[in-house]
């Protein structure tokens, strides 16, 4: 897209009046990639209560290891315009349509297709940080909006480089899920300095219990579960934001999900 009307998209979206609505949910998706490979994708979805007709964001990768070589549409945003600048400190994004919504429901709007720095490390994780998420409706009114956070996995191994050490790990961690979002199923990593009763839990957007993965002793390393989108009845639960939950004697920690369908 031409700069100009990148520029135009910008201050269309920056001048947007603001209004109070039910919260919009825009999740960075988890991604993983080899030391110095392309085409690696990360999604980025829209969980929306509410028509959208504009998107602005601006996305960092910390450290920055990652360059993206090109966004793409999908199927619940095509004959949007599109554009798109990586910048030194972030990559900016820009979607609007004149005429099309994004209309209410769940999925994926863009998938970006990154490479890897040659000088990345193994086994880095790196953040995928939202500094700025703006929507806005077909009136050009701002939308309430909250922003889930993403993950890079550096994997693999480049010319020169050793393997990543698998030796047990020094402290508690549970890592974004991957992929993220997901349909039907999702892989959940963890990491245990020492032998320790754990559970895995997963909670609904209301903060309620649908499902218990794992519920007992474990030993030290690291370990990997999955989930399938169901409850703990075996019932297909709808699309939407979801949290897993990981206790491990005084450590807890949680990841945000989103199942889409």
């Amino acid at each position: 897209m031409k700069e100009r009307s990148f520029i135009f998209l910008v201050i269309f979206l920056v001048c947007a009046t603001v209004v109070s609505a039910a919260d919009n949910v825009v999740v960075i998706g988890t991604g993983v990639g080899k030391v110095g490979t392309k085409e690696n994708v990360v999604s980025i979805a829209l969980k929306n209560p509410e028509n959208v007709r504009g998107v602005q964001l601006q996305i960092a990768d910390q450290p920055d290891w990652l360059k993206a070589d090109s966004v793409m549409l999908t199927s619940r945003t095509d004959g949007f315009m599109l554009g798109y600048y990586d910048a030194e400190e972030s990559l900016n994004i820009i979607l609007f349509s004149t005429d099309d919504d994004i209309t209410i429901g769940s999925g994926a709007i863009i998938d970006v297709i990154y490479s890897v720095s040659s000088e990345a490390k193994i086994g880095e994780i790196l953040k995928l940080v939202s500094l700025n998420t703006i929507l806005i409706d077909e009136d050009g009114k701002t939308l309430s909006v909250q922003t889930v956070n993403g993950q890079f996995h550096i994997q693999g191994t480049a010319a020169g480089v050793e393997e990543a050490d698998t030796n047990v790990p020094n402290r508690f961690a549970l890592e974004q899920n991957f992929p993220n979002p997901f349909n039907p199923e999702t892989r959940i990593r963890f990491s245990l300095p020492k032998d320790e009763f754990i559970t895995i839990e997963i909670y609904n957007f209301l903060g309620q219990q649908i499902r218990t993965l794992v519920e007992e002793k474990m030993k030290a390393g690291v370990h990997e579960t999955a989930w399938d989108g169901r409850d703990g009845l075996g019932r297909r639960v709808s699309s939407g934001v979801y949290t897993c939950c990981l206790h491990a004697g005084e450590f807890s920690a949680t990841r945000t999900m989103m199942l889409v369908k």
